[in-house]
């Protein structure tokens, strides 16, 4: 006896091979389509959260620019005050003779002593810029 091998599978096994494959494939398809649906949204929300970062960046960089500005002004109002302090300075350390000869010129005057008067007069107008 030989043995008789089926020449057809029986048609319930040449249905379920296809069926699991398409089921599978449905299913996987299922689950791309669901992430990148989930991908989408999450994309839309964070392009959304980037422009208000943007935008609340760009307002800083303003804020940042005028401030430097500010500190530029405020740079050069504190080197003008120095220079003109040390012009003052400069005037005053230059005008100590003379501010000393004119008070003691104007002691010799309140003394009434009249030859003193005229050499601290001299001593003033020379120390005060007179002309020599």
């Amino acid at each position: 006896m030989t043995e008789m091998t089926p020449q057809n599978p029986p048609a319930r096994k040449r249905i379920t091979v296809p069926l699991v494959v398409l089921v599978l494939f449905v299913l996987a398809a299922g689950t791309f389509g669901t992430l990148w649906l989930l991908e989408r949204g999450e994309h839309s929300k964070v392009s959304e959260d980037l422009t208000v970062v943007r935008t609340e960046t760009d307002g800083v960089k303003a804020k940042l620019s005028e401030a430097e500005k500010k500190q530029a002004d405020l740079d050069k109002q504190v080197t003008e005050a120095g220079n003109a302090r040390r012009t003052a300075e400069t005037t005053a350390w230059a005008n100590q003779d003379c501010a000393k000869a004119t008070k003691e010129m104007n002691a010799a005057a309140l003394a009434r002593n009249l030859q003193l008067f005229e050499e601290k007069f001299d001593t003033a107008w020379f120390h005060c810029g007179g002309e020599g």
